[in-house]
C-alpha cells in the first residue's frame, strides 16, 4: 500500500510503504521491491532521520559498527548511517548522492539482521528451501555456492524461503521454525549463466559489483517450516562429492559459526541467548557437511546428493 511521496530528510517522514518480510509487517519510508508488499498495522518502522556519530554504553564495536544494550549503530560514510532500537525502528541517515539499492542492500541485510537479533530470533547466513513440510537450510562462508545451490533446487519445483539472512525462532514447544523472507536470490553473474540465468535486465545489487538480485516470480513459500535439515558447505582438493552426517559438538559449531553477524551481539546475555538458541535448534535437526571440490562446481551432481538425502 502507497500513499504520498516523501522526502529523504527530517525526522517527520510519514511510512507509505507497507511490506512483510521475516513474519513482521514493516512500514517503510525507503521502497523496497524485494519485498513482498502488505497491510495492516506496523510492527517495525524504517524512516530518514538524523543518527548520531556513536552510541553511549558501548559494549561491541567494529570499524563501522557499535552496539549497546539498547541499540545497534551502523556507519557507511558513503551509503548510510543506520540507527537500530528495541527490534521496533530503523532510522536511516543517507549520505549525499547513496543510491537507493546501496541503501537497501545494508538495509535488508546488516541493519535488518540487527533487528532481529534485538526481537530474540536467530539469523543464520545461509538460504532456506522448503522440503517434505519442512525447511533445509544451507550455510558456509560467501561465495561457496550456497544460494547457487538454492537456484538449482528451486529449477527443480522446490520452494525458497530465504537468501543470505534465514531466520529461526522458537515455538513454545522449542521446535525451530525458518521465518520466510522475501522472494529474491543475489547470484553472481557466472552463476547466472551456470543456471541458464540471464542477467541482462536482472538489477544490480550494488553499482561496481556483478552481483544480481534475481526475483522470484512463483515458487516461494510464505509460511514457517520446521527446521529439518542444515548442510554447511564446504570446498575440498579432492574431486568427489561428500556427504557427512555431524553430531554432538559439531552441530552446534556450524551453528554458532554460521550465525549471521554474531559480532553485533551485546553483551553477556546476547552471546548467553545465542549459545542456547543454537544449542536448542541442533537438538532439533540434522546438521551435515557438504563437500564439493573447488573447481568445477558439479552443481547438477550437488543438487541431486541433496534430493538423494531427502528420499
Amino acid at each position: 500500500m502507497v500513499s504520498s511521496n516523501l522526502s529523504r530528510s527530517g525526522d517527520n517522514c510519514p511510512t507509505p510503504y507497507y511490506y512483510r518480510a521475516f513474519g513482521l509487517t514493516i512500514a517503510s519510508a525507503l521502497p523496497c521491491p524485494e519485498l513482498l508488499p502488505a497491510e495492516g498495522a506496523a510492527e517495525v518502522t524504517i524512516r530518514y532521520g538524523t543518527v548520531p556519530d556513536g552510541l553511549e554504553s558501548v559494549q561491541r564495536q567494529g570499524v563501522c559498527f557499535q552496539v549497546n544494550s539498547e541499540a545497534f549503530l551502523l556507519k557507511l560514510n558513503t551509503i548510510a548511517k543506520y540507527l537500530v532500537t528495541a527490534g521496533k525502528q530503523i532510522i536511516i541517515e543517507r549520505a549525499a548522492g547513496a543510491q537507493d539499492n546501496e541503501v537497501r542492500l545494508f538495509l535488508l541485510g546488516s541493519a535488518l539482521a540487527a533487528l532481529l537479533q534485538q526481537r530474540g530470533l536467530l539469523p543464520l547466513h545461509g538460504c532456506a528451501v522448503e522440503v517434505n513440510g519442512g525447511a533445509a537450510v544451507f550455510v558456509g562462508l560467501s561465495g561457496c555456492g550456497k544460494s547457487t545451490l538454492a537456484e538449482a533446487l528451486h529449477q527443480r519445483g522446490y520452494r525458497i524461503m530465504a537468501d543470505d539472512v534465514c531466520v529461526i525462532s522458537f515455538a513454545s514447544s522449542g521446535t525451530p521454525l525458518v521465518i520466510s523472507a522475501y522472494p529474491q536470490l543475489k547470484l553472481w553473474a557466472d552463476a547466472l549463466k551456470k543456471l541458464g540465468r540471464d542477467p541482462r535486465g536482472l538489477p544490480l545489487v550494488r553499482a561496481g559489483l556483478e552481483k544480481y538480485g534475481l526475483p522470484l516470480k512463483d515458487g516461494f513459500s510464505r509460511n514457517p517450516s520446521p527446521l529439518q535439515r542444515v548442510y554447511e558447505l564446504a570446498e575440498s582438493n579432492s574431486q568427489e562429492l561428500e556427504l557427512i552426517p555431524l553430531q554432538g559438538l559439531d552441530k552446534l559449531t556450524v551453528l554458532m559459526r554460521h550465525t549471521y553477524r554474531p559480532q553485533f551481539l551485546a553483551g553477556t546475555l546476547g552471546k548467553k541467548r545465542h549459545f542456547e538458541q543454537c544449542g536448542q535448534a541442533a537438538q532439533h535437526c540434522r546438521v551435515s557437511r557438504l563437500v564439493r571440490p573447488r573447481t568445477p562446481f558439479r552443481l547438477t551432481e550437488l543438487a541431486d546428493l541433496v534430493e538423494e538425502d531427502w528420499a
